[in-house]
């Protein structure tokens, strides 16, 4: 993953369990410079493994991206940001 050891404050592998798959790792990697990624999959295999409501799915997927911003002006054009979203949303 081409990360700089010297950056790694720690790194955390938890087993997850309830899914049709042999063995499912969750790796959690904490960055000193305060950046953590803990993997990179589409939203629908989120909402597949963890049965994600339609209304949420959407909304994760406008701040991924997915789904382009819905709003005038926003922060990003590729995306929304969490604080952009209604109320309602």
């Amino acid at each position: 993953m081409n990360y700089n050891f010297s950056d790694i404050e720690f790194v955390e592998a938890i087993i997850l369990s309830g899914y049709k798959t042999g063995v499912q790792v969750q790796v959690t990697i904490k960055i000193k410079k305060g950046v953590n990624q803990i993997d990179k999959r589409w939203i629908d295999k989120y909402v597949e493994m963890w049965h994600i409501p339609k209304n949420v799915e959407v909304l994760l997927k406008k701040h991924t991206g997915e789904i382009l911003p819905t709003i005038k002006n926003p922060k990003d054009k590729r995306r929304m940001y969490i604080n952009e979203f209604s109320e309602e949303e």
